[in-house]
């Protein structure tokens, strides 16, 4: 803000400061005498600080990389436990894998199996049949008075 006299621009002994907030900053008296150019700001330094506040701000710089590279640590750290704890489910979920088809392979292997029994004693069973009826039939040609096999080739019929 720029400030302005109230009175006539010849009395500047009697004159209260009042804010210019309603002209350009270049038609203020204040605002029209500055140059930009030639004006210099005048900066004390000792009231900045002196060499302590540099190593002051050496020590936060150090202790916020320290900090940043704790971060940085810790969030490796939980990455790094997260790719292991991914790796094991991951065996984890192919143990089960293999596991389940070991299962069904064995499962399967049994029903061959027990198909193979089953088909055995099918032929078992039909074989026993066949010889059971074959024996009847020869039973009744001997009891008929029939000799010999019937399907064996003759030999004498001329």
């Amino acid at each position: 803000f720029w400030l302005k006299a109230q009175d006539q621009p010849g009395n500047s002994a009697n004159s209260s400061p009042q804010l210019c907030f309603d002209m350009p900053s270049m038609l203020c008296r204040p605002c029209s005498s500055a140059d930009p150019v030639n004006d210099t700001v005048k900066v004390d330094f000792s009231k900045l600080g002196g060499p302590e506040s540099g190593m002051e701000n050496e020590k936060t710089t150090l202790a916020e990389q320290e900090r940043k590279g704790e971060a940085a640590k810790a969030e490796a750290k939980a990455q790094a436990e997260h790719l292991q704890r991914e790796a094991r489910q991951r065996e984890e979920h192919a143990r089960l894998h293999r596991e389940e088809e070991q299962k069904r392979q064995a499962e399967n292997a049994a029903r061959l199996e027990r198909q193979a029994q089953e088909e055995a004693e099918r032929a078992r069973q039909a074989q026993e049949e066949q010889a059971a009826a074959g024996a009847k039939v020869n039973d009744f040609l001997k009891a008929n008075g029939f000799k010999g096999d019937v399907n064996a080739p003759k030999k004498g019929l001329l």
